[in-house]
């Protein structure tokens, strides 16, 4: 049974605690920006890694605090015995179980089906119910069947920090020779490390970056769409559109009058 279901772009000031946790497992998939997360009796808070399935279980204590505005998907929900004994994903760095998606056609068909867990749930269909706890079983089960090489795999300290990097400066003009000057590396060598760890070369990760901080912006905010662009680092307005148009199908502008949009908002 779900209880909840979010796919919310949420902002770098976020916050969110549950001090009793939730009655029910929660799962959280965080497929941009980045949050910290304390769990239970963790005496810190640590980083929780993008592209991890995180599961926490009934009633156990966690509190998240944004880093840089990002998307989260999550579900609140009562599993089937059955699905529990299935999942049994490797405790991650948080105490819970945590199951790192590798790039690829896996961690693209578990993000799809997530979201459509979302947009089934919030349909007010009939069968809404049904069809979203069958899609929200269908991710345990794809990320269950993931090969043991795919899972909780921690990026190199010199990637992680190229990420950081990338994630707070991502407003201004940034290049690979300079991110790879500030972790310690060469360009050539920071770009074999940050394709093979992370899944995209740091350019194309950057651009993701911008492209998903615009979403955000046409939503919450008047600004035109020059403006959106130059906000998120597009020095051209016209490139920014084309690029938009590539990454989700639509224009900046049908985007921002899309009722799905407004509901990331």
């Amino acid at each position: 049974m779900i209880v909840s279901t979010g796919d919310h772009v949420f902002a770098a000031d976020h916050a969110h605690e549950r001090d009793q946790g939730y009655p029910c497992h929660t799962l959280e998939l965080i497929t941009s920006g980045s949050m910290d997360r304390r769990t239970g009796v963790q005496p810190r808070f640590r980083p929780q890694q993008p592209w991890s399935l995180v599961l926490t279980p009934p009633e156990m204590p966690f509190r998240l605090r944004g880093r840089s505005a990002g998307r989260e998907l999550w579900a609140i929900f009562a599993p089937r015995e059955e699905l529990l004994r299935v999942v049994e994903w490797p405790v991650g760095p948080h105490g819970v179980p945590q199951l790192y998606l590798s790039n690829g056609p896996e961690r693209r068909e578990i993000v799809a089906t997530f979201a459509e867990a979302h947009r089934f749930f919030v349909s007010g269909t009939p069968v809404g119910q049904a069809l979203a706890e069958n899609a929200l079983e269908r991710v345990l089960l794809l990320a269950s069947s993931l090969d043991l090489s795919a899972r909780e795999t921690p990026l190199d300290e010199r990637v992680q920090q190229a990420v950081d990097l990338l994630q707070r400066g991502y407003r201004q003009p940034l290049r690979v020779a300079d991110i790879a000057s500030a972790v310690g590396l060469s360009a050539s060598r920071l770009a074999h490390l940050f394709r093979s760890q992370v899944g995209q070369p740091p350019m194309h990760f950057l651009e993701q970056l911008r492209l998903e901080q615009s979403q955000h912006l046409l939503v919450r905010s008047n600004l035109t769409i020059k403006e959106v662009a130059w906000q998120v680092g597009f020095e051209d307005p016209n490139h920014f559109a084309t690029r938009f148009r590539c990454r989700f199908g639509v224009s900046p502008t049908q985007w921002r009058q899309q009722p799905s949009a407004r509901r990331l908002g």
